[in-house]
């Protein structure tokens, strides 16, 4: 942990013995001291309801259920059809996973990303499916890349 927060301050160009820790959790301070330590700091925050103030923190997260599945094809109209045939089955599994926790539809929202990535290359773009206010979806791979003559493959 000491090496990130290390690799950050100094990143914006600041020594880290020259700042004060603040900590959370229950057992925060106690890891806290150590890591000070470490870094080289003389102050530890510690807040009289950390402890509190974690939990109360994650009480208040929202719940999140995620699902992706891996597809790989050449990029064409049939695989865009496949991919949209995939995303659907994906959306049912997540909202039933969230109606079995007692969630309302009306409280879900859903977000789709696509890992599109240039055939021969292993660097994948993530890209973000659009939504209207009326609920139609006006961004699909095929419209949004307009590469209709460009080979992509399609990664999930």
């Amino acid at each position: 942990m000491c090496r990130p927060i290390r690799q950050l301050t100094e990143m914006k160009g600041h020594e880290t013995r020259n700042h004060a820790l603040a900590c959370f959790g229950g057992a925060g301070p106690q890891h806290a001291c150590a890591i000070a330590r470490s870094l080289g700091m003389k102050e530890v925050l510690i807040h009289r309801f950390c402890g509190i103030l974690s939990a109360y923190g994650m009480g208040l997260a929202d719940v999140v259920e995620e699902a992706q599945e891996p597809y790989s094809a050449v990029y064409s109209l049939e695989s865009v059809q496949e991919a949209s045939h995939r995303e659907a089955i994906l959306l049912s599994q997540v909202r039933l996973k969230l109606q079995e926790q007692g969630f309302r539809d009306e409280n879900m929202t859903t977000e789709t990303y696509l890992n599109l990535r240039y055939e021969g290359t292993d660097t994948s773009i993530m890209v973000k499916k659009r939504i209207t206010k009326m609920g139609e979806d006006v961004t699909t791979i095929w419209t949004l890349w307009n590469y209709s003559s460009r080979s992509m493959d399609l990664n999930y």
